[in-house]
């Protein structure tokens, strides 16, 4: 069994360091590895590679080529999360925060955010099942108001 796949892994990793979770994950320890995660778990929010890109800029010279690279080996070694929209595909710290990722089939336009709301239905439920809830990310596909002010303008 790969590191990665076990429980207690998944358990512990949000209290590991950067450069301990990429080792545990059977990953080299590199600077722009490290760079991802740190800005990931800095931002506690999802983001879009270019957000990422930009971000990263700011502080150290990275290609967005070598970023698409870093981001897919996190993600194959099941080290972030990717949500996959009909537009956009953004990236957040696996299981490190609550996150609905809402994205408007429409436009493409994403809203993140870590809704309380939510996060305490999802827990209620969770109770009532009989289960501990140690976290949660869903990915909702939605019509925003000005895609839907726009369709009722083409239907009339």
């Amino acid at each position: 069994m790969l590191p990665h796949d076990s429980a207690l892994w998944m358990q512990d990793k949000l209290s590991r360091d950067s450069s301990s979770l990429l080792r545990v994950a059977g990953m080299k320890v590199t600077v722009p590895r490290l760079a991802v995660l740190e800005l990931l778990r800095q931002r506690r929010q999802a983001m879009d590679v270019h957000q990422i890109y930009h971000a990263l800029l700011e502080t150290r010279e990275i290609s967005l080529s070598s970023l698409y690279v870093v981001l897919k080996q996190l993600a194959v070694m099941n080290v972030i999360d990717v949500h996959v929209g009909p537009k956009k595909t953004l990236y957040s710290l696996l299981g490190s925060i609550n996150t609905a990722v809402m994205t408007c089939i429409g436009c493409g336009k994403t809203n993140t955010s870590d809704l309380e709301l939510f996060s305490r239905e999802v827990a209620n439920h969770c109770e009532t099942s009989g289960v501990v809830l140690k976290g949660f990310n869903v990915d909702m596909l939605v019509i925003c108001s000005n895609c839907r002010k726009r369709q009722v303008h083409l239907i009339r």
